[in-house]
């Protein structure tokens, strides 16, 4: 079964040694030797199931969109570019397994915005910043909970969603056989955060160091439990398999002891580079990474149609949950629309068929998923709420047209469509219908323009870019 892991740290085992250090690139991920891609491919080798793993594309720091995009690290001032992780999918490529979302949030961000300790000297080592170093970081959760902060949460696990879905996109279009397993991030912070209070059995470091308690329970909830969420529900819209480490680690977290599954926040790792000894900065130690590699196994038994039972090995898969059916419209070959339809919310069951497209059922990027002679009212430019579950749903918001898909277009979508209306990609500009202002090149997101300095970073960008551009840009190999 050709096989290639991506992720972030989570998937690469960042705090386990040692580390695959053959190059500078290689050295620069971060990556355990023994981190659980490894260790998941021995366990289900005992069981009968050999993975014959092309690429382990796994690497600390990576957000979603170096899926797609170079990586730029600076290694210890030495600057380091990592290829895009879907450079390692070909047409044979049978199963992608990993996890990613968790630095498309900043994740380092919030930590620093929530500790002092970690903005000083004792987090260099964890690239990033504050959200809003003018903000204390003792009042972390009333900063998350209202005003600029709780916009900026929001419009991160909107990136984390989004980025997802072209993720998913750009591996059907290299790796149109594979399935996918979406794996998720283990508890760090447990129900009762007065565990937390407690030292580290050994040390002298409390667990979440000096993060208060009060925003303990907030970071659990909203920081970690909303991403893993939305990664469930861009799973279950791609049709994909996600495998629930949060549900499956509750008694493992960093405040449990003897039984932590995750290491510290400053609590020192086996990982040394030199006379450098990095902390596990809330990452799975090796106990941690055991749970990954079963549950991972269990998943990927189940993709493959063997159950995995713990004691006896692969066993006869159950049967999938039979749920009401929706609809999705993917971009096939030759002007046509593939309709796949699904069982909600984590079934993984899915069908997947081609049809016909006359010349008016195209958007001039795209496939509308609409019938022919239609054409969708919800266009690839728009944000509005309603325009996206138009794009979700081929059976949403399709009205009769003439010949010409421009003659019953929206005014709204006719400023945000390309200048001229071609389809060819290209250095041209691309006008947003928000902000009124060009992008260069073909834009990749529409964000409304926002004046809130916390939000900083994601304000202004530009809109996706539709499937097709990118299609042509990276052709399967």
């Amino acid at each position: 079964m050709p096989t290639v892991f991506i992720g972030d740290s989570f998937t690469a085992n960042f705090g386990i040694a040692p580390v695959h250090e053959s190059s500078i690139e290689e050295l620069a991920c971060l990556r355990a030797r023994e981190n659980y891609p490894a260790v998941t491919g021995r366990q289900l080798a005992d069981v009968g199931i050999a993975l014959d793993v092309r690429a382990d594309r796994s690497r600390g720091a990576a957000a979603v969109k170096d899926f797609w995009d170079e990586q730029q690290v600076d290694f210890f001032g030495i600057p380091v570019t990592e290829p895009p992780q879907q450079d390692a999918l070909t047409e044979d490529t049978r199963l992608v397994i990993g996890g990613t979302g968790a630095n498309t949030l900043d994740m380092i961000g919030i930590l620093k915005q929530c500790s002092d300790r970690l903005r000083g000297e004792e987090g260099q080592l964890m690239p990033g910043e504050p959200v809003d170093a003018s903000s204390p970081a003792s009042d972390c959760r009333r900063f998350f909970e209202t005003g600029d902060g709780a916009e900026w949460l929001e419009d991160g696990l909107q990136s984390v969603e989004w980025d997802l879905e072209e993720m998913f996109d750009r591996i059907e279009h290299f790796a149109p056989d594979a399935k996918t397993v979406l794996v998720g991030y283990s508890r760090i912070v447990p129900a009762d955060t007065s565990k937390c209070l407690e030292n580290i059995p050994g040390g002298q470091e409390r667990p979440f160091a000096d993060i208060n308690q009060d925003a303990l329970g907030f970071l659990d909830q909203k920081i970690q439990k909303s991403p893993v969420d939305v990664m469930n529900k861009a799973d279950a819209d791609a049709g994909a398999t996600f495998v629930d480490l949060y549900a499956a680690t509750g008694a493992n977290t960093a405040c449990d002891g003897v039984n932590r599954g995750v290491g510290g926040l400053l609590e020192p790792s086996p990982l040394r580079l030199g006379d450098v000894r990095f902390p596990w900065y809330g990452h799975p130690n090796t106990r941690g990474r055991d749970i990954q590699a079963a549950e991972v196994a269990k998943a990927v038994a189940g993709v493959l149609g063997q159950g995995l039972s713990e004691r006896s090995g692969p066993t006869a898969p159950a049967a999938a949950p039979v749920g009401r059916p929706y609809a999705r419209a993917f971009p096939c070959a030759d002007g046509r629309i593939r309709f796949r339809a699904a069982t909600p919310w984590r079934t993984g069951e899915r069908e997947s068929s081609c049809r016909r497209s006359e010349a008016t059922n195209r958007l001039p990027w795209g496939p509308t998923g609409c019938s022919a002679g239609s054409v969708r009212a919800g266009w690839a430019g728009s944000t509005s709420g309603a325009a996206r579950a138009a794009v979700r749903s081929p059976s949403r918001s399709c009205t009769r047209t003439s010949r010409s898909t421009r003659s019953s277009a929206p005014a709204s979508a006719a400023r945000s469509r390309p200048p001229g209306g071609s389809a060819a990609p290209g250095p041209r500009r691309y006008w947003t219908p928000i902000q009124r202002r060009p992008c260069r090149g073909w834009p990749r997101r529409t964000r409304p323009a926002r004046r809130s300095r916390a939000r900083s970073r994601t304000a202004g960008r530009c809109p996706r870019i539709p499937y097709e551009h990118w299609a042509r840009a990276w052709p399967r190999r």
